[in-house]
């Protein structure tokens, strides 16, 4: 169906929420329920099943024959990719709302949600996509925690998005479906990981407009430390390792097209958070095709710069070493980002010491 087809059915008004799913039938209860809970009412639940074998699938096909308005899609294992990605491609292409909100399956959201979020669009029409803060919590409270993003900081946004310390992600937005449909704009289905940092930048660097919402308080929240299944429990395999570098290689000549030096500088931030994340690996490939994305792209100076900080901060071990390892390879990131907890510390002077191999490798590596 092309995109002018697409936009014929969008019903004013109406809001798609999509939803993939993977297992986690408790997580995935309590996020529909959050669901069935707002107070704005006119809005689609698209619940796309990505193989669950644990009753979700059961759950959400039993909600979408009490509730019209819940919708369940199997994506077809045999014809598209497995994961998230591939999951919200098949919801964006089956939604008809005016807009579309990207959750997941394991957190929750405020009953007033989806109300303030449509306010908010209806009340800025020149804006393509509209920012909200969000919570991260760590008990079923849902009490202990903070916001963690989705807040204006005046700073700049396409670069933090470059470097990981995001200013937004997908579930703090809200979308109009025919400015995604004219952009063409689309989830990377190559992507393991990453993805959400990967689709706001094509959403910018596309040309979308935003803003970010200050009139109502956060109004979803990140679920942290208890689903065993999170990416982050995975993120140092042989499959985000291939992912990481596919990201690498394909903003590569984006941002040096772009020709803008903080851009770059971000980027080459970026490699060095990338290097240091898979300090340990043991895949060749992996190492030899960083090392061409580095000869090709790597901004010098930066190199010149982090050596130098690193021989300097040598004779000051005494300091917290977590604290010194995180000035060094993020300089420029917020101090927030850089405390560390307990298990971080333990591990931190064996992540010093690869640190400075791994800034003279990249030295090196330019120098051939």
């Amino acid at each position: 169906m092309g995109n002018q087809d697409q936009l014929g059915v969008m019903e004013k008004g109406k809001i798609s929420v999509v939803i993939p799913f993977f297992n986690g039938k408790e997580y995935v209860e309590i996020m529909v329920q959050s669901i069935l809970n707002q107070t704005y009412t006119d809005w689609e639940l698209l619940m796309v099943d990505d193989g669950s074998t644990d009753g979700a699938e059961s759950y959400v096909k039993r909600i979408s024959s009490e509730d019209s308005r819940v919708r369940y899609i199997e994506r077809k294992a045999k014809t598209l990719v497995k994961g998230a990605c591939s999951a919200r491609n098949v919801g964006l292409e089956s939604a008809i709302g005016e807009y579309i909100v990207f959750l997941d399956s394991d957190d929750w959201i405020v009953p007033e949600c989806l109300e303030h979020r449509v306010s908010f669009m209806e009340n800025n029409p020149d804006i393509d996509f509209a920012v909200f803060p969000y919570y991260k919590y760590r008990d079923k409270n849902h009490y202990n925690g903070d916001v963690i993003s989705g807040v204006n900081t005046n700073e700049d946004d396409i670069r933090n998005l470059i470097i990981r310390n995001l200013p937004f992600t997908v579930v703090s937005n809200i979308y109009r479906r025919d400015a995604l449909l004219r952009g063409n704009l689309r989830w990377d289905e190559n992507l393991a990981s990453i993805q959400d940092a990967d689709f706001n930048i094509s959403c910018v660097l596309g040309g979308m407009r935003y803003k970010y919402c200050q009139e109502y308080s956060f109004d979803y929240y990140v679920r942290m430390q208890m689903n065993v299944g999170s990416i982050s429990k995975r993120i140092i395999t042989p499959k985000h390792l291939k992912s990481h570098l596919y990201y690498l290689s394909k903003y590569k000549d984006i941002f040096v097209g772009l020709n803008q030096r903080h851009l770059l500088k971000a980027y080459s931030l970026l490699i060095v958070s990338f290097m240091r994340l898979f300090a340990n690996g043991t895949d060749v490939d992996f190492r030899n095709e960083l090392n061409n994305i580095i000869k090709d792209s790597f901004d010098k100076d930066i190199v010149l710069r982090y050596k130098l900080t690193l021989l300097n901060y040598i004779s000051f071990k005494q300091r917290r070493v977590s604290n010194l390892f995180n000035s060094i390879l993020f300089p420029e990131l917020p101090l927030a980002f850089r405390k560390s907890t307990e298990k971080r510390r333990k591990i931190c002077e064996h992540l010093y010491q690869q640190s400075i191999g791994v800034i003279e490798e990249i030295e090196d590596i330019m120098m051939k």
